[in-house]
């Protein structure tokens, strides 16, 4: 083995695999222009995965990397030409795609697990989850200590980026990829296997709790406000419904009914009067709630266009360019919240 020769290939693996990402994607980026049509869209991103892969391990560069700057190039310069119809139908195709390969790949993984070498391989499995949690506690505290104060990280996240090192799907995969001749293969992968199974179940599992015990993921106090008082309000609505409902069946009595509904207004009186007092002291949060009511409406929109064109109650041209527009004004929300 040389160290030039070995540190050459390294710089073509990664190199070679950015580039051909990186002309993939922008391939893409010039086809996707041309099209208006949003499963032609899908079916893009979906060729220039595969063929970023496929080319980079062709020429035994990195399919990974490869993958990742095709990626990354259509999500930024190739994503302003995409429709908004498309935008939202990619999130969605590729979250479910996402969902669907992890279960799969996890059942097959542990249809070839070999629990008895699991168990031969507990002192590598303890050395390797601490190797891997040195190393992460090591990289997390040392590079995020050199920024300026500006953009300083709490010390709980830091607590949080170093326990939240979970292996998972990835790491197994890479490791069954390995070939079948390679000294040692069967300890690399239990090792890694147990390392994935322990993150995944025991930090994993965890993180909430320790998310909680570090004060992170509790609201501001004005935030945490408006969501008691939606939530007061909210179940005293529908408490309400249920009642009238009852009620217009005959189940409860007159005089029980308008005590219990009295009760019930009153609730709804005071949550809203709360709710008005603290929008007019703290805007930023109401502005927050605002956008997931009008999220939550232009998702309603959309369903009733599909709903009328399904059942011919207008024209479906229309329904898709009606559509389109709800698309955008959804696209839009969500580059705000990104």
């Amino acid at each position: 083995f040389e160290v030039g020769s070995g540190l050459a290939q390294l710089a073509w693996v990664i190199v070679g695999g950015i580039g051909i990402g990186a002309a993939a994607g922008w391939g893409a980026t010039q086809i996707v222009a041309l099209t208006d049509d949003h499963l032609m869209e899908i079916l893009l991103t979906v060729v220039v995965t595969y063929g970023a892969w496929v080319a980079a391990e062709t020429v035994h560069a990195s399919p990974v990397l490869a993958v990742v700057a095709a990626g990354m190039t259509v999500g930024s310069i190739g994503w302003r030409a995409i429709t908004p119809a498309g935008k939202v139908a990619i999130r969605s195709f590729w979250a479910v795609a996402a969902f669907g390969i992890n279960s799969v790949l996890f059942l097959i993984i542990g249809l070839q697990f070999d629990f008895a070498a699991f168990g031969a391989a507990g002192l590598a499995i303890v050395w390797g989850l601490l190797a891997l949690t040195v190393g992460r506690a090591a990289a997390v505290y040392s590079i995020l200590s050199l920024l300026p104060r500006r953009f300083a990280v709490p010390r709980a996240w830091q607590h949080l980026l170093v326990w939240g090192n979970l292996k998972g799907s990835l790491s197994m995969a890479l490791a069954l990829s390995l070939p079948a001749d390679l000294p040692h293969r069967d300890l690399i992968a239990a090792v890694v296997f147990g390392c994935a199974f322990i993150t995944l179940v025991f930090q994993g599992l965890s993180l909430a709790p320790l998310a909680r015990r570090l004060g992170i993921g509790r609201g501001a106090a004005g935030e945490r406000s408006i969501d008691e008082n939606q939530g007061r309000l909210l179940a005293a609505r529908a408490a309400q419904r249920e009642l009238d409902r009852l009620q217009q069946l005959g189940v409860v009595p007159l005089g029980t009914f308008q005590r219990m509904r009295a009760s019930y207004q009153g609730a709804i009186a005071r949550s809203e009067r709360e709710l008005r007092d603290l929008v007019a002291r703290t805007p930023a949060e109401d502005s927050e709630h605002i956008g997931a009511v009008r999220r939550r409406l232009l998702e309603i929109e959309k369903a009733a266009l599909q709903d009328a064109a399904g059942s011919g109650m207008i024209a479906e041209d229309v329904a898709e360019e009606l559509v389109e527009e709800v698309d955008k004004a959804l696209a839009d929300r969500a580059l705000e919240r990104s």
